[in-house]
C-alpha cells in the first residue's frame, strides 16, 4: 500500500541546499513595489500604507515625507502612489485583494511599468 521511504534523490537534495551568493553583486538596490486595492477589508490599503511608512531602512524619512501622488493609466485616475527612490506604495481605485481580477487594465498597466523601470 504505501512505498518505502527512499533517500532523496541528488536533483531534490541540490533543491534543498541554499543558493550560493553571486560573486558579482549588483550595485543597484532592488526595487520595491507594494499594491493595494482600496476595496480590499482583509488586507486593506490603510494597514498596508501604516505598515509601509513604519518600516525601517534608509530611505524611510525620506518616503514618510514623499508628496501621495495621483496615478493614472489611460488619462484616467486609476489610484494613489508615495515613491522614494527605490520603494512605491501603490493604491489603486475600485479594487478589491484581487486587483488583476478587478483592475486588469490597470494591473496590466502597473506591472509593465514596473518591468520597464516605473513605478
Amino acid at each position: 500500500l504505501f512505498a518505502p521511504l527512499r533517500a532523496p534523490s541528488r536533483a531534490f537534495s541540490r533543491l534543498l541546499k541554499p543558493p550560493r551568493p553571486s560573486s558579482r553583486p549588483s550595485s543597484r538596490p532592488a526595487r520595491v513595489r507594494v499594491h493595494a486595492g482600496e476595496q480590499d477589508y482583509i488586507c486593506n490599503w490603510l494597514g498596508n500604507r501604516a505598515w509601509t511608512r513604519a518600516m525601517k531602512w534608509p530611505g524611510q524619512a525620506a518616503f514618510g515625507a514623499a508628496a501621495v501622488m495621483d496615478w493614472e493609466v489611460g488619462g484616467k485616475a486609476a489610484g494613489t502612489m508615495q515613491t522614494e527612490s527605490n520603494f512605491t506604495f501603490l493604491r489603486v481605485y475600485d479594487a478589491g485583494h484581487m486587483v488583476p481580477r478587478d483592475q486588469p487594465a490597470n494591473a496590466l498597466a502597473m506591472v509593465n511599468s514596473f518591468i520597464s523601470g516605473g513605478l
